[in-house]
């Protein structure tokens, strides 16, 4: 299981530093061989933010010029929904609060919840 949480911006404002002061843990390859991204390494140069904890890791990819897309996993029981949906809420908080921080407008996010690639769980809101 995982869960992919998107956010966006209104346009005209400069995202390039959301996850500049935002903590991280390990480094972005170690991040992608640990995550379901692992058979495809080259991805790890359209990483921009990433974060491995003990619980659960964060890759976070650019999705367009206004937007970025986190892949969230648990690393301990990952087929557990509930813990899941507490590390993407974590996930969507640590972008959302970097946003604040930079006086940033966030447009609109959505989080899903895949099992294998099965959607199995939307959540959306719109002018956050």
């Amino acid at each position: 299981m995982y869960a992919v949480v998107a956010i966006s911006f209104t346009p005209s404002q400069d995202i390039q530093s959301l996850f500049a002061d935002v903590p991280r843990n390990g480094n972005a390859d170690v991040c992608i061989s640990l995550s379901r991204f692992s058979d495809t390494p080259e991805v790890s140069s359209e990483v921009v933010y990433w974060n491995v904890g003990t619980t659960a890791l964060m890759v976070v990819f650019r999705d367009g010029l206004y937007a970025f897309q986190a892949h969230v996993e648990n690393r301990q029981n990952s087929s557990c929904i509930a813990q899941l949906r507490l590390r993407d809420q974590d996930a969507l908080r640590s972008m959302t609060d970097a946003a604040k921080r930079q006086s940033l407008a966030v447009d609109s996010y959505r989080v899903e919840i895949y099992a294998e690639d099965t959607l199995i769980q939307v959540g959306t809101a719109a002018s956050c």
